[in-house]
């Protein structure tokens, strides 16, 4: 097994994105020691790892609550998965056809790129 995984030509792209901008006179840079560049290396994919894990269970809860809005729609008279989204999207006053209105719903809803959100754009 490698005792180093950094890599000093990728680490400026690592850094950008756990912080959103690149760094500058950073300690990975100005130090000679591997084991010092390998702890921050560490640090920064751990980092991207708890964010990428926050994401996914926001994005797991979100499909879960829409799913759940879907089968009170049904339970309130809509009868069927496409007749509540079309309900639920004539509510949210996304206009038929009208494709940038349901992406930023679907995002604002937390399932853009999402399966479900694929059955939805099927359906409208």
């Amino acid at each position: 097994m490698e005792k180093y995984t950094y890599d000093s030509e990728l680490f400026s792209d690592l850094f950008k994105d756990v912080n959103g901008f690149r760094p500058r006179d950073h300690e990975f840079y100005s130090t000679n020691d591997p084991d010092v560049k390998q702890e921050i290396w560490d640090s920064y994919i751990a980092s991207i790892e708890e964010e990428n894990l926050r994401i996914e269970l926001s994005r797991t809860e979100s499909i879960k609550k829409f799913n759940g809005l879907i089968k009170k729609t049904i339970n309130l008279g809509a009868g069927n998965f496409k007749t509540a989204v079309r309900w639920i999207l004539d509510g949210a006053g996304v206009m038929h056809k009208d494709r940038l209105a349901l992406e930023e719903f679907l995002y604002n809803s937390g399932i853009s790129n999402t399966s479900l959100a694929v059955r939805i754009k099927k359906i409208y």
